[in-house]
């Protein structure tokens, strides 16, 4: 097979602008020649012959599964909840068969008891709608100047280090103290060289996501019902964690003469039944909450998908592709999606036990320092592991792969695309810090000029910072949305570049400027 000829370059007009390529029929034939065809796993995923400009596409590289993959880690995730539920019962029969029943609760409701909730409810909607207003903004600003962001927001990180700086330089009199804050102006220096060439695409990639992100409002609701369904998940495994010690610990009671009772409880390690139960409901914990932040992962990853292969003008996105991304997460790839989950479960269990066990030296330095360096290197494993699973999950997401087979195709993108994936993450990562940043300044000083205005409210400062906190909630979920759209938009685009050729030429002509090396070449070929 002849090898396609690239087309002419174009010199760049400044060090920001990497060379751009010919005329955009030139473009996309290169891009036809040289892309594998293949075809993502997603309803009525096209078929890449584009009207006759690649009539004799090869078959796809990989096939589309069957079927629910990692059937066994979705039934082994259902078990162990199961086996908490078990725990939870188990230890609430058994605390009232030594009759230490349950405590009653005074009822209040009193006139001024409802007063404060009227005012807490007040508080909390002008909060919610301050947030609310301000993460669209800030959204709509990303999609509007995202280049400014992303050299403005870099810089800024730069001028927080040399303010640090003073200010320790200051406070502490010590330049050596003030040295670290130095050396980090002088790296943030070298990666804005290095990143420079980069951000155009980023500038980009940022837009795109962002207008999709507006586009497809129904990922931030998703990304909201995730976070209430851990939320409500840590409440029962809080009342879980409460009964089952108090059940496992053999808690007997001294009275005092009044309606409190003191509890006693032997020892931890004194109690081997204590200690296992104890670790299994932690284990619980991080593999629960893995399992539902990466089923949000999926569904917001399978709706950029969507977005990238299938939203043309020839063919429009399903008319709910949130829905149907959700569907296919709590389905066919709800096994992949706890496998993967579990590898991150365990490391974050034994980073838990070995700072447990590090407490139980009581001044111990010698194993001080080993139990540190233990938990040095497994949040080292943990981050890496951690950034490995974000794109394996999106290629879970787009092709339907199970765990395994997504692993090894996204240690096939990192060999081949790693460093650009890392300085794409990190120039859009660094505007969503600020983002956050910002956006909690913004509605906390909303909130107090609201409650500062309105009579009847409670205390500024009250408002304010409820304002903030629910700020810095809303744009966590919007920093999510778009964190997982960078990241399976640069997965599509390393794996078929013809595919948004051949929807969105106008997208594909501004990444053909900004990366050419990805708007013309697979990781594959």
């Amino acid at each position: 097979m002849a090898m396609p000829t690239s087309p002419s370059k174009k010199p760049a007009a400044n060090d920001d602008q990497p060379p751009s390529y010919g005329s955009f029929d030139d473009a996309a034939q290169y891009a036809a020649e040289t892309s594998t065809a293949r075809s993502p796993l997603l309803p009525h995923a096209p078929q890449y012959r584009h009207d006759g400009l690649y009539p004799d596409a090869p078959p796809p590289r990989f096939v589309s599964p069957k079927g629910p993959q990692d059937l066994w880690a979705a039934i082994a995730f259902i078990a162990h909840l199961g086996g908490v539920i078990a725990l939870g019962g188990v230890s609430l029969k058994g605390l009232f068969d030594r009759g230490a029943g349950v405590g009653t609760l005074n009822q209040l409701g009193d006139e001024e008891d409802a007063n404060v909730t009227t005012l807490a409810l007040i508080t909390a909607g002008i909060a919610a709608g301050l947030a609310l207003l301000v993460n669209v903004a800030y959204l709509f600003v990303m999609r509007a100047i995202p280049k400014a962001l992303i050299k403005g927001t870099f810089w800024l990180s730069a001028i927080y280090m040399a303010f640090m700086g003073i200010v320790v330089l200051v406070s502490t009199g010590s330049f050596w103290a003030a040295l670290p804050f130095l050396l980090m102006i002088m790296l943030y220096w070298f990666m804005y060289m290095m990143f420079r060439p980069r951000m155009p695409f980023a500038s980009v990639m940022l837009a795109t996501i962002s207008d999709v992100t507006i586009q497809y409002p129904a990922t931030l609701w998703v990304t909201l019902f995730g976070s209430l369904v851990q939320l409500g998940f840590a409440v029962w495994w809080l009342c879980t964690m409460a009964v089952c010690v108090l059940y496992f610990g053999k808690v007997e009671t001294d009275s005092h003469g009044g309606r409190n009772d003191a509890p006693v409880m032997p020892p931890p390690e004194e109690n081997t039944a204590l200690q296992l139960v104890t670790a299994y409901l932690v284990f619980s914990a991080y593999w629960t909450v893995q399992v539902c932040s990466n089923v949000v992962h999926v569904t917001v990853a399978g709706v950029f998908a969507t977005y990238y292969f299938q939203s043309s003008p020839d063919q429009p996105a399903p008319r709910s592709p949130t829905w149907q991304s959700l569907k296919r997460a709590v389905t066919t790839s709800f096994g992949s999606i706890c496998l993967g989950s579990l590898l991150i479960a365990v490391i974050q269990s034994l980073r838990a036990l070995a700072n447990s066990a590090r407490y139980d030296e009581h001044g111990n330095r010698a194993n001080d320092f080993i139990y540190v360096c233990l938990d040095c290197l497994l949040k080292w494993v943990e981050d890496l592991a951690t950034y490995f699973n974000v794109y394996a999950f999106t290629q879970v997401a787009i092709y339907g792969k199970p765990f395994a087979r997504a692993a090894r195709d996204t240690w096939t993108l990192i060999k081949d695309r790693g460093v650009e994936a890392v300085i794409n993450d990190s120039l859009i990562g660094n505007v969503l810090v600020f983002g956050g940043m910002l956006v909690a300044f913004v509605t906390f000083t909303l909130g107090w000029v609201v409650a500062w205005a309105a009579p009847g409210l409670p205390e500024p400062w009250i408002v304010a910072t409820v304002a903030g906190l629910i700020g810095i909630a809303v744009f966590a979920m919007v920093s999510s949305v778009i964190s997982s759209g960078a990241a399976t938009t640069f997965v599509c685009l390393a794996e078929d570049p013809q595919a948004l050729a051949a929807t969105k030429p106008e997208l594909w002509t501004k990444v053909a400027e900004t990366y050419p090396h990805a708007a013309f070449t697979s990781m594959y070929v």
